[in-house]
């Protein structure tokens, strides 16, 4: 599901999300995920490309939020990659993507 005007509305994200969660139950990360995408869709965010690949990252990112990057609790790197139809690097690099335009992670920027 490609996005067509780059700003996608909540019903868009949220078939996605249901459908991933319907195949791997985690309630809190559900709620969590649905709270943060409210605050996403506040700010001023374009989503080029697959919405898929946004959703992935939406979801890696909130549960990895305070913590080192380590996936999705439950779900293998593959399983991930597989019920967003997205490659794992894609996940990685929207969620980081989201955390910078959340204010999670500051933006890297000139020579370190």
């Amino acid at each position: 599901m490609t996005t067509q005007n780059n700003k996608p509305d909540f019903a868009d994200f949220q078939s996605i999300i249901e459908v991933f969660f319907a195949k791997y139950p985690n309630d809190d990360l559900r709620a969590r995920t649905f709270g943060v995408l409210m605050e996403l869709l506040e700010t001023d965010a374009t989503y080029r490309g697959d919405l898929r690949g946004w959703v992935g990252g939406l979801v890696y990112a909130v549960n990895n939020d305070g913590r080192f990057p380590c996936g999705v609790d439950g779900v293998s790197n593959r399983e991930l990659s597989e019920a967003f139809g997205v490659r794992i690097e894609t996940i990685r690099t929207r969620a980081a993507t989201i955390k910078q335009k959340l204010g999670w992670m500051p933006k890297l920027t000139g020579n370190l």
